[in-house]
């Protein structure tokens, strides 16, 4: 009878490192969401500053600081993407004042049903708001508009990490395509005195 060669204890190590590399899954990748597409909003002010008044607790049953591109993150990018200061001594004030995303657990179908149902595991509602405030240069408020934006989405039991990222990631696409309009028509018919093209 024959017997195959031991493997080199070197050569071991390389095939088990080679097999550890491969099963090893590879995180997704996601574009930064950004608005240079839609042309800016030119206002008649010194200054834009971007702020957030949204602190997120990174506790049960909040779950947006696990998002790929949080909500509060692609709002802050509109602000810079689409708001330029034109000059003056104005000053335009961008506050996230809620960027908050939600995870509620679902019960499942019990009994026999339940064998034959994939069931819905988890529902996520999103909720962004923002505010424009415009202020003259002593302080007092000249112009403010507001938008919201809400989106309620469920998952699958048995999704994996990947695909429940890629599902957060379109939510906040979702948002900022309901938003950017809102706030952008808003800025334009509210705020119009202060907007110079």
């Amino acid at each position: 009878m024959a017997f195959a060669k031991p493997m080199a204890p070197g050569l071991a190590a390389l095939v088990l490192l080679a097999v550890a590399c491969t099963a090893a899954p590879q995180p997704a990748v996601f574009t930064e969401i950004t608005f240079a597409d839609r042309g800016p909003i030119v206002l008649d002010v010194g200054t834009v500053e971007i702020r957030s008044s949204f602190e997120p607790s990174f506790a049960d049953p909040d779950v947006e600081h696990l998002f790929p591109i949080p909500p509060q993150r692609a709002a802050e990018r509109w602000a810079r993407d689409r708001l330029v200061a034109h000059g003056g001594g104005r000053r335009a004030v961008f506050d996230v004042k809620t960027a908050r995303v939600v995870e509620r657990p679902l019960s499942g179908v019990g009994g026999v049903a339940g064998l034959f149902k994939t069931d819905q595991e988890a529902r996520y509602l999103a909720v962004l708001e923002v505010e424009l405030l415009i202020e003259e240069p002593d302080g007092r408020r000249a112009g403010f508009v507001s938008a919201k934006a809400e989106r309620a989405r469920t998952v699958e039991e048995g999704v994996t990490l990947a695909e429940r990222e890629a599902i957060w990631f379109a939510m906040t696409e979702q948002l900022m395509a309901d938003l950017d309009p809102v706030l952008e028509d808003s800025i334009r018919t509210r705020l119009a005195g202060f907007v110079i093209r």
